[in-house]
């Protein structure tokens, strides 16, 4: 559980577009794990001055929390004070309600995931963002069972962290790295995500390699999250669907790709079946492979504008 390059470029983008951190909470007692050149690095690409030195003598985060993100106070909540948490809480049950809209900044770096009520978990984590403050959830999404209780499909935090829910999303993005632990690749690729509802249909995930996500949302207005479950976006569109049919659009002229693609599909249905279900199946395969630029668009989180 910590905080790791792409982790940290995350937090200093939304530093640079004005977030607060001045009033904090590490989900858990977060390390960091940052090198002496990544910190320099991230020194130079966002104008701010890190003793990296200094920095590294603390295995943890706070260090970084209060000198580069700016924060007075840095507070961390863990089941147990075994690693100097300042705050010790069972997260499978409710947070007491005195801790409800207290932090400008609620940073999960891996923490949450381990938990076994995470439903409960991940509302005592809305529940202490200030109105105005941010939440970050750094998790596991794909190819690394037990790892934590769970690893989860982007399609949670969308459907989660909604305006019913009192939250605007600003970012879901994947980040593909060679390792089972993050801390060891000094790199990773990063993938922004489309939102299913955005293409109106499911967004699945198939990889070869580990798949972590960075989630960043701004809490709005002080609703009370969950007063109604969400439902996973494949069957909100059917059920929406089945109460207001979509309307049958007027016939127009087929694209070519679109007039290859239908008749390409015309053929296959015609193959024997075992070589049906082969081409069928390898098509899914890269359909919902990060090399689909539809789903997953390639994100630099040093260079993508800050509104990204």
């Amino acid at each position: 559980m910590g905080i790791t390059f792409n982790n940290a470029a995350l937090l200093l983008r939304a530093k640079r577009r004005g977030v607060t951190f001045r009033k904090t909470l590490m989900v858990g007692r977060l390390r960091l794990f940052l090198s002496k050149e990544q910190l320099h690095q991230l020194a130079k690409v966002f104008d701010v001055e890190i003793d990296a030195e200094a920095l590294l003598k603390n295995p943890y985060a706070e260090d970084f929390i209060r000198e580069v993100l700016g924060a007075d106070l840095v507070d961390s909540m863990d089941y147990s004070d075994y690693e100097g948490a300042t705050l010790t809480q069972d997260l499978n049950r409710p947070v007491d309600k005195r801790l409800h809209q207290q932090y400008d900044a609620v940073i999960d770096g891996g923490t949450i995931q381990h938990v076994f009520n995470y439903p409960v978990a991940l509302t005592s984590c809305l529940n202490m963002v200030k109105t105005g403050g941010q939440l970050f959830i750094f998790t596991l999404c794909n190819n690394q069972s037990g790892q934590a209780f769970y690893q989860f499909s982007p399609d949670l935090f969308f459907r989660v962290l909604e305006l019913a829910n009192g939250f605007q999303l600003h970012h879901v993005v994947l980040e593909e790295y060679p390792f089972l632990s993050a801390e060891l690749a000094l790199s990773r690729q990063c993938y922004r995500v489309t939102d299913a509802l955005e293409v109106k249909r499911p967004i699945c995930l198939f990889s070869k390699s580990p798949i972590t996500m960075m989630v960043e949302a701004t809490r709005i207005s002080a609703v009370t999250p969950f007063l109604e479950y969400p439902i996973q976006s494949r069957y909100r569109m059917i059920y929406e669907d089945a109460l207001n049919p979509p309307q049958k659009p007027e016939v127009a002229a087929l694209s070519l790709r679109r007039w290859l693609f239908e008749a390409l599909k015309g053929i296959v249905q015609k193959l024997p079946r075992p070589l049906k279900n082969r081409v069928i199946g390898c098509y899914e395969l890269w359909q919902f492979s990060l090399w689909n630029r539809r789903f997953y668009t390639p994100w630099d989180p040093l260079k993508a504008p800050s509104d990204q």
